[in-house]
């Protein structure tokens, strides 16, 4: 998993690494009692009496939340790793001939009259608008590339089944969920309260699941995901909370406020990153940051010369290789004054300032490159320079145009610089 990162979703899915999970949870063999004898596809996989009873059990709840006319639904999250702990909620309502509302602390889809917008709350100027039919997920995986950044609740409106929502409900924190078991909520026979154990790659947790209603109450989910080069496991808890209720038509039509946002037809072109990507004959954006030494620095100063930058961050360990081509880069031209070569540190972890800028010292000291190091402090710099991966190499013509552009190290990046730089 090196230089992976874990990022955040559109509403309730959350993109976490691909690990061989080393939790596991010991099967019972216990069943539902009355529960219906009809399988969806995935029974082939769910072999036992229990697995057998949950299967029917979520599709019977799957099909009561697509089929009811109008559902109205309030889920509550809460996370916690590595010592943080973060809580949101989503309010959704779902109408007829595909018409849905999905509202979160980050982000909103409104479904209406063909047409899917999606807003993120921190992109003021846009929004994303496409075509879309009565299935708002098949929308947004068009849109975005991903399903489970629909949600569990599109999800489940949507019809698909109990295998593709289950994985969106727990957040992708335990990784193909299989059953292990299914048993009345404090052994209580009376009770319509039903819970239901699961156990995956990365982890295991539970859904509770209202019988009667034919509703979920709620989730839990332990992860632990093994890490690279003796690192601590990545361990998350997720605790989920959902009321649902039913209805039988929508009272008022339903609307999101745009602001001053003006529609795009590409996620490219929402996205704030994405849509100040660079290619070669674009003048450079700006750039400030601060030396080791403490100094200030702005690359418009060098205009007039040659400049070639490698942009990394302490936990992408793939920035080491971008690093060292460029410290051999260096070495090379290190006889000609009007060629400059700037380690950029961007995109470091963590709340505090200081602290970032301190990690980036200590890890740039640790590591013994000679090349001065430049620390930028916030995050604009990486949005203006459209970065998302790390290292990112970037050669700059005296005029400030950009000359070549390479993703990630590659060995045949260092002649390809020099014949351009041509020392």
């Amino acid at each position: 998993m090196s230089g992976s990162q874990l990022s955040g979703m559109c509403v309730l899915a959350v993109m976490l690494m691909q690990a061989e999970s080393i939790a596991s949870v010991s099967p019972e063999d216990s069943t539902l009692s009355g529960s219906p004898a009809s399988l969806s596809d995935t029974s082939a996989v769910y072999g036992t009496p229990s697995q057998r009873a949950a299967d029917a059990l979520f599709s019977s709840v799957g099909a009561t939340f697509a089929e009811a006319p109008v559902v109205m639904t309030a889920t509550k999250v809460r996370t916690q790793s590595g010592g943080r702990e973060q809580e949101m909620e989503v309010l959704s309502i779902f109408g007829p001939n595909g018409e849905a509302l999905v509202e979160g602390p980050s982000s909103a889809i409104l479904a209406r009259e063909g047409r899917l917008n999606i807003v993120l709350h921190d992109v003021w100027d846009r929004y994303l608008s496409v075509p879309v039919g009565k299935r708002i997920a098949d929308g947004v995986e068009a849109a975005l590339g991903d399903r489970m950044l629909a949600g569990f609740e599109v999800m489940m409106r949507d019809g698909d089944p109990p295998g593709l929502w289950l994985d969106a409900l727990m957040m992708r924190s335990i990784g193909s969920p299989k059953v292990i078991s299914i048993e009345r909520r404090d052994g209580n026979s009376d009770t319509s309260i039903v819970r239901i154990e699961l156990s995956g790659r990365f982890g295991k947790g539970w859904i509770d699941i209202d019988s009667g209603r034919r509703v979920i109450l709620g989730c839990h989910s332990e992860m632990l995901v093994p890490m690279e080069d003796g690192r601590e496991p990545f361990a998350m808890t997720m605790d989920m909370t959902t009321e649902v209720v039913f209805a039988d038509a929508i009272l008022h039509p339903l609307e999101l406020d745009m602001g001053i946002r003006t529609p795009v037809s590409h996620r490219n072109q929402l996205d704030p990153v994405l849509r100040n990507a660079l290619a070669v004959g674009d003048v450079h954006p700006p750039l400030k940051g601060i030396l080791k030494n403490g100094d200030d620095i702005d690359l418009a100063s060098m205009r007039g010369e040659y400049v070639v930058l490698c942009f990394w961050s302490t936990w992408a360990d793939a920035s080491r290789g971008g690093v060292e081509l460029l410290e051999r880069l260096s070495a090379s031209v290190a006889d000609h004054p009007d060629i400059h070569c700037l380690a950029v540190n961007v995109w470091e972890r963590g709340d505090d300032p200081t602290a970032r800028h301190a990690q980036a010292l200590a890890a740039w000291a640790a590591a013994g490159f000679a090349l001065p190091m430049v620390h930028v402090g916030d995050d604009s710099t990486r949005v203006q320079w459209g970065i998302t991966t790390l290292p990112y190499l970037v050669t700059i013509a005296p005029d400030g145009r950009i000359l070549d552009l390479q993703v990630g190290w590659d060995d045949s990046w260092l002649d390809r610089v020099r014949n351009l730089i041509r020392p």
